[in-house]
């Protein structure tokens, strides 16, 4: 919702010391791309799962490039920059299925429809992804409301085998009034979730997935 990407590397060995943290960013967000196979992702975790970096652009303005051993991230924007995390900024941590939720399956994933994207986050050292939504209030969603009530949600993926997501971020906020996630649309015999958004789509191959409110 804030458009903006942030993905957080550690150090292994080389320029950045072992151990040592740094955020990568991108603001004023404009698309986004990222597709990860979590497999690979944890197998090069050493010697480094990042192959290469670019800042392409002037002036910090431009494209950011991450090609990941088993994946790509790629976000376009108007300021693009690295800094230390301090110790406010920490990413929220990762969230397990033991709570109290919904599995989510194809029935349940008709409240999804008309929802609002708002955020997501990817935690490859634990396979898992979050993604956050506000959804309507009203079970029924055979149409949209003229005065849609939405309540906060998210959906926990666990055993996340592999990731793809790719959006337009000026068309995700022009649609947010009427809802940014057109529909979901789950295959329980092979574990495979999608999001059908606006001018983008969220796909999760994971284990198990609950959607809490």
């Amino acid at each position: 919702m804030d458009r903006s990407c942030r993905a957080r590397v550690g150090g292994v060995c080389g320029d950045l010391a072992e151990g040592t943290l740094a955020d990568i960013f991108c603001r004023n967000l404009e698309s986004l791309f990222l597709l990860l196979d979590s497999h690979q992702l944890l197998e090069s975790a050493w010697p480094g799962n990042i192959q290469d970096g670019h800042f392409d652009g002037e002036d910090g303005a431009g494209v950011l490039r991450l090609y990941l051993v088993g994946g790509m991230l790629e976000a376009r924007g108007g300021s693009l920059g690295s800094e230390w995390p301090s110790v406010s900024e920490h990413l929220p941590e990762p969230v397990g299925l033991t709570g109290a939720g919904i599995r989510l399956d194809g029935t349940v994933a008709h409240r999804l429809h008309f929802a609002v994207l708002t955020g997501f986050g990817h935690f490859a050292a634990r396979k898992q992804f979050t993604a956050q939504l506000l959804v309507l209030r009203e079970a029924e969603t055979g149409r949209l409301p003229e005065s849609p009530e939405r309540i906060s949600a998210s959906i926990y993926f666990e055993g996340v085998r592999s990731c793809l997501v790719r959006f337009d971020a000026t068309a995700m906020v022009e649609y947010e009034r009427f809802g940014n996630v057109a529909s979901c649309v789950v295959d329980e015999r092979r574990g495979v979730f999608w999001l059908y958004l606006l001018n983008g789509i969220v796909e999760i191959e994971a284990d198990a997935a609950i959607l809490s409110f």
